[in-house]
């Protein structure tokens, strides 16, 4: 072979890679999230199943441990996620990745002498006590999230510099499928390696990713018109914040996926918490059947994220949003009404279809209405909110149940409800009222927006 002939096969090799990818530099960010993102699923399922059944396995506070965990993963996005946007804003974003990675791959490594592998001297047996090893969890998974708070805002604006806006919406569906493919496979990993080879293999995975994270942050390239900044007087933290609400609260479209957002997970914490009781009350069947219908949604959810993302030039990322609320209201609203586990089924897995919709357009929207400098703050922003009203649901939803509406039923328009299928319905009912929301808010919104005015930006050198 010539080397012209091989010069004209690696050229087509890089067209084809770019054409699915989009481009070398989103190719390698997307790559090593990949790659960070399965090894955080495993590390977490395998705390959890680590916690509930060997450290804690036979004592009444087993769930509390369990609960610790989830916890101290989502306390940082209340405590600090808002102002981590702050900083974000004023950093180098690849730089702040890199740091991220590095600080994430130290952190999960010093979870090491939990694992029992190698004996302590310190202590007693030459093991950490029980009390001790729930401690170190709890410490390390806190600061990871804290991590994790200014990762993903600098991640956004990163996609921002290297993605063109007509490719958005492809990014945040790659980036979605890869998600949820690695949702699938790693419980079942996590539990293949607890329970075959000890907690240590999912530790060092954890850490492993994330620094394969980092040596392919490292390896991005920023385009030579990303690298020209215009410099401001650097504000008080206080002041930036403040700056980015304001802007938030007058931006008609960040309201709206604001409210929208608040209104779908008031239904969607609700509907994780309860489609786990209703498959083997209302449908009659053995309750392991559950995991089948896990399986089904995050499949139907990798198709929808696929057929979104090839779609969503020619559909607008407007109407994919309340097609989107509209389709996950009207699924969820049969779905209540099911008796039989087959349809029931179908329709589980049209809700994850329609919810990857969601997750295709939301990036994008936020991106085309938001300057650069204002990213971070406003991605930061929001998750918070988004993230209580999907408690507050699961933790309402439990309690209705267990309490007020234990034991109801009632017959409407000849059709039995009760305590689960009626609150499932509501669900399914505020769902379609966020799409007719969204059809209102979003009427007349061009396929292409003019790009937000640049106002002046902090210094963001490029590394």
């Amino acid at each position: 072979m010539s080397d012209q002939e091989e010069s004209l096969q690696l050229k087509s090799r890089s067209l084809k890679l770019a054409s699915v990818f989009i481009n070398r530099n989103f190719f390698l960010l997307w790559l090593g999230q990949t790659i960070s993102v399965s090894g955080d699923y495993v590390f977490t399922t395998t705390l959890l199943l680590w916690i509930s059944n060997q450290i804690a396995r036979g004592y009444s506070w087993a769930p509390l441990a369990v609960s610790g965990v989830i916890l101290a993963a989502t306390l940082p996005a209340f405590l600090f996620g808002p102002l981590a946007g702050v900083f974000v804003d004023r950093w180098n974003k690849r730089q702040t990745m890199l740091r991220m990675d590095l600080l994430r791959t130290c952190l999960i490594l010093l979870m090491v002498p939990a694992a029992g592998v190698f004996p302590l001297p310190f202590a007693p047996d030459g093991k950490l006590p029980i009390f001790w090893q729930l401690g170190l969890m709890y410490a390390v998974t806190m600061l990871a999230s804290v991590c994790s708070q200014l990762f993903s805002p600098a991640r956004m604006t990163l996609i921002s510099d290297l993605v063109e806006p007509e490719e958005r919406a492809k990014a945040t569906g790659l980036n979605q499928t890869t998600s949820r493919i690695a949702l699938i496979f790693a419980p079942s990993l996590a539990a293949i390696l607890l329970f075959g080879f000890g907690p240590l293999w999912a530790i060092l995975l954890n850490a492993f990713s994330f620094f394969c994270s980092f040596l392919a942050i490292l390896a991005v390239r920023l385009p030579e018109k990303q690298r020209e900044v215009v410099v401001k007087p650097v504000q008080s933290v206080g002041r930036d914040f403040l700056d980015g609400l304001h802007f938030f609260r007058r931006n008609s479209i960040l309201m709206f996926l604001l409210l929208s957002g608040i209104l779908f997970m008031l239904g969607g914490g609700a509907l994780n918490t309860l489609y786990v009781f209703f498959v083997p009350e209302n449908l009659h069947v053995v309750p392991a059947t559950i995991g089948l219908f896990g399986s089904v949604n995050g499949i139907c959810a990798i198709t929808g994220a696929i057929f979104f993302t090839t779609f969503a030039r020619r559909i607008g990322e407007a109407r994919i949003s309340w097609i989107s609320f509209l389709g996950m209201g009207s699924v969820i609203l049969l779905f209540s009404r099911m008796t039989w586990l087959w349809p029931a089924l179908l329709l589980f897995g049209l809700d994850g279809f329609f919810n990857a919709g969601l997750t295709v357009v939301v990036g994008p929207l936020m991106m085309r209405v938001t300057p650069r400098e204002m990213l971070g703050r406003i991605s930061a922003i929001m998750m918070p909110f988004v993230m209580v009203a999907e408690m507050v649901s699961a933790a309402l939803s439990g309690y209705l149940v267990s309490t007020v509406l234990y034991g109801f039923h009632t017959t409407i328009a000849g059709m039995q409800f009760g305590p689960i299928d009626i609150i499932i319905a509501i669900v399914g009912l505020l769902t379609i009222g966020t799409g007719v929301y969204a059809m209102l808010a979003l009427r007349g919104l061009p396929d292409k927006l003019p790009a937000p005015i640049q106002q002046n930006v902090l210094l963001d050198k490029v590394g």
